[in-house]
């Protein structure tokens, strides 16, 4: 796992060489965490194109592995960041053509298929994670590629003339002349969802490259700041190839998730396994066991709160597969500890607050290992989310009341919610915070605007921003409207497209790397995401119970008792940690003085949700912990 920088441009940025270079190492430098082991920068002779690299050693330790790598014909150039699972086979079908490599890279495995067949065929071919700058001296063209499902991550923009990227934003920000402007729209919908979904980032100007595809920049039209976006990959075009039953379809799954975790767990460093005692890292657990002759690390964060702790469960899981497992129990004050970092390691505002433990986790794994495998995928994937059901559930009986009638019956419950005895309404049943969701949920006239609801915490999230204007939904209306999709497969294609690389994978990314450990998830590998595509519904969900086709193969590995654990998440106490380890924290970042002096917020919006939330009388821990991320990243800027 590595990090990559660069910049290319004509006319006002045209620079001498040492200049050039200085400046892609400064860049680069802000990715030491990244890539601790080596470096290098590459600079053109003749025309203003720099490229840096900063090496976390995986594969091919050696310096043959070192980048920026040359083709054999000198003709491209390549910075890469990330992992080819299938490089060895690649490799040998390229020598099959008498085509010799110098080193044991799968960087040189790429350049070597880009020589023979071209970037596009090479893109098919690839099985990985990956993000990555190619220059083509022949053609004269920047290609900036990001793997399938999101996995690795790459920025670009424009600053004046020079057109500059990097795997993180805090490497463009320091590029000569970077004026990075808040986007009070992506902040709106960073309230709304609580991470910035893909292609915008917090600054003007700025994009986040979207999952499978390829952004392409011809140097001699670069003046026209205009670049070429293609998609090499998408989830539109796999759909049910009706397997004939449930054996063909596990034994199917099994066979793909088995060579996805072997080809994973190549590397020339000490490997690991997330473990939380969940569904889907229990099932990647107990298979890297079985495929290993010594016991396997494994790494569980616990919380002293019974509510929000899985460690117990995990341990047993370890016990039974016998791998050599290490635990840690989270405190508050570890916690707090962590926040102030939060800036730092996310660059722009984030809100999903299982940063905190993963934080804690990767740097507790990367005492022991260099790699660490992960669940992650399992619930987008084959349906795991309870909101899933809940969406389902409204919609199937919402969708025949008459619009009229709805939005009355969401008037009326949201009036009730909002009255002092609107606590006693349910007599408990239901909190208040979910009977206000619920008047929001009646009142949405489809599907995708149903889900787009469910998925949302500042709905109205331009009122809180001053001057956000309301920008679409984040997902394909699409999505929806096909007619041979129900509604969760719907969402789960939603949360594909837009949590799962903008929330999941970026929590993990950037948590992982800030230590300089790389994480992997064999679910995630294109195959086994287009077999879920391709798979009857009734093999995700069944009998009510969600994941059914993971149970299924997990009951094979693990005794029935160690996977029926009810799904817990990978969440603190954020909510009691407000009102009491981190209310002096937080007190101090959500004054109205404050507030009101940055000119970003509605002050009074903000303020009364948190007092009523350390007052105990609503719990809007998700809204408070949106504005104080976006505050302490205010605060580092």
């Amino acid at each position: 796992m590595c990090g990559i920088v660069g910049f290319i441009s004509k006319g006002e940025h045209n620079s001498p060489k040492p200049e050039r270079k200085q400046i892609c190492t400064l860049m680069a430098n802000t990715l030491n965490h990244r890539g601790p082991d080596s470096s290098g920068i590459w600079v053109d002779d003749k025309i203003n194109l720099s490229m840096g690299h900063k090496r976390l050693s995986i594969i091919d330790v050696s310096k043959n592995g070192a980048q920026p790598m040359k083709s054999k014909n000198r003709r491209y150039i390549i910075v890469y960041n990330g992992e080819i699972y299938n490089y060895l086979e690649l490799r040998q079908d390229i020598e099959s053509t008498g085509y010799k490599f110098i080193g044991s890279s799968d960087t040189e495995v790429i350049l070597g298929g880009i020589e023979l067949w071209g970037i596009k065929v090479v893109l098919n071919k690839i099985r990985g994670m990956y993000a990555f700058a190619l220059w083509d001296k022949g053609k004269r063209k920047l290609h900036l590629v990001r793997d399938r499902i999101g996995e690795k991550p790459l920025y670009y923009g424009w600053v004046n003339s020079a057109f500059i990227f990097g795997s993180e934003l805090k490497a463009l920000k320091v590029f000569p002349g970077w004026h990075g402007s808040v986007d009070r729209d992506s902040l709106a919908l960073y309230l709304q969802y609580l991470y910035i979904p893909t292609p915008d980032t917090i600054y003007k100007g700025i994009y986040k490259l979207a999952p499978g595809k390829m952004l392409t920049l011809n140097y001699d039209n670069i003046n026209k700041r205009q670049v070429e976006l293609e998609n090499y990959w998408s989830l539109d075009q796999f759909t049910n190839k009706c397997y004939s039953n449930d054996t063909i379809i596990r034994n199917k799954f099994e066979e793909l998730l088995r060579d996805s975790i072997k080809s994973q767990m190549i590397s020339d460093v000490p490997l690991g396994a997330f473990l939380s005692g969940g569904l889907d890292s229990s099932l990647i657990v107990s298979i890297m066991q079985s495929l290993s002759k010594r016991p396997i690390k494994t790494f569980t964060m616990g919380f002293y709160d019974k509510k929000h702790n899985e460690a117990k469960h995990a341990r047993e899981i370890a016990e039974y597969l016998k791998t050599d497992h290490t635990e840690h129990y989270v405190t508050p004050r570890e916690a707090l500890d962590v926040v102030p970092l939060l800036a730092e390691i996310y660059d722009e505002p984030f809100a999903d607050s299982s940063q905190i433990p993963t934080y804690l986790l990767s740097k507790l794994a990367r005492n022991d290992v260099s790699v660490c495998l992960t669940g992650d995928g399992g619930d987008e994937l084959f349906a795991g989310y309870d909101r899933y059901y809940l969406g389902e559930n409204i919609w199937k009986y919402s969708k025949y009341i008459p619009e009229i009638m709805r939005n009355k019956i969401s008037l009326f419950i949201n009036t009730v919610a909002s009255e002092p005895w609107g606590d006693y309404f349910n007599k408990g049943k239901m909190s208040v915070e979910n009977q206000l969701r619920l008047a929001e949920y009646l009142s949405a006239s489809s599907s995708s605007g149903l889900y787009n609801r469910i998925v949302s915490h500042w709905f109205n999230s331009t009122d809180v921003v001053i001057g956000a204007i309301n920008r679409p939904p984040i997902f394909k209306k699409t999505n929806f409207d096909v007619k041979s999709n129900n509604f969760i497969d719907s969402a789960m294609t939603t949360d594909i497209e837009s949590f799962l690389p903008d929330d999941i994978l970026v929590k993990v990314d950037r948590a992982t790397m800030s230590v300089s450990l790389e994480s992997r998830a064999p679910l995630l590998d294109h195959r086994i995401v287009e077999f879920s595509k391709s798979i009857p519904f009734n093999v995700k969900y069944r009998d009510g119970k969600t994941k059914w086709i993971l149970r299924e193969l997990l009951n094979t590995y693990l005794p029935q008792k160690l996977t029926g654990s009810p799904k817990r998440g990978f969440t603190i106490p954020l909510d009691v940690w407000l009102r009491g380890p981190l209310k002096s924290w937080a007190n101090s970042y959500l004054q109205k003085e404050r507030l009101s002096s940055e000119g970003y917020f509605n002050s009074s919006l903000i303020l009364n949700k948190w007092h009523e939330h350390i007052a105990g009388k609503r719990n809007w821990q998700h809204q408070i912990w949106a504005i104080l991320m976006f505050e302490t990243w205010l605060e580092n800027e």
